[in-house]
């Protein structure tokens, strides 16, 4: 096990990271660490729909009912990839928008970040828009919890561009961050299917969001 693997397993098992694991944590870690593995590479391969439970037991080399005992759906094992990678992309974009310049530069900084951070795993990450639609709706809350931070961080650049006098007083900041969301989950379709680069996905997103904030300039 590679020292980059054993830490991502202490994050799946949510261990203090000053106490060591015990044999049975490591055995659980170990097949937790595998069945991610091999889940994320059929979900890339053959997609979501297609890679079975069993296929994943086969190819991480386990018991069907392992996958199970760690996972309670297929949903959330995806989930868990996914969220594996939000960390590093939260730390990234709040790095992106730590700058001193205008609101809608700090934004394209963080498009920037976070469409470059996402496409090293574009397949992934469309796998998983698709499959939102029909997950169970604790796993859709979870997800949004999880993506919590993102939100955040626009929500910062935007109420600091309020204090700034660049955006209206009276700038619906919850609605713009979601806006700018939106644009920003529907522009990978262009990754996807007109395979646009992660810059033309964020220089595109930068336009959407220069039209959103012409309506928010102080009056």
């Amino acid at each position: 096990m590679s020292v980059h693997s054993a830490r991502r397993y202490d994050r799946m098992t949510h261990r203090s990271p000053d106490r060591p694991l015990s044999v049975r944590e490591a055995q659980k870690a170990e097949t937790r660490g595998r069945v991610v593995e091999a889940a994320r590479a059929l979900f890339a391969s053959r997609g979501y729909a297609e890679a079975t439970i069993r296929d994943i037991a086969r190819h991480a080399g386990v018991a069907p009912g392992s996958v199970f005992t760690t996972f309670a759906s297929k949903a959330e094992l995806l989930q868990e990839i996914v969220f594996s990678r939000y960390a590093e992309l939260f730390s990234q974009i709040g790095a992106a928008v730590d700058i001193d310049a205008p609101t809608i530069d700090r934004l394209a900084a963080l498009a920037r970040a976070a469409y470059r951070n996402e496409m090293e795993e574009l397949r992934l990450l469309s796998e998983n828009i698709g499959a939102s639609w029909t997950w169970p709706r604790e796993a859709d809350m979870a997800n949004r919890e999880r993506l919590r931070p993102f939100f955040e961080t626009i929500a910062r650049v935007l109420k600091e561009g309020v204090a700034k006098r660049e955006l209206a007083a009276d700038t619906s900041i919850e609605t713009i961050a979601d806006m700018v969301f939106s644009c920003y989950l529907r522009n990978f379709r262009r990754a996807l299917f007109d395979e646009w680069s992660a810059d033309q996905c964020a220089d595109y997103l930068t336009q959407q969001m220069r039209i959103i904030l012409d309506g928010c300039r102080p009056r």
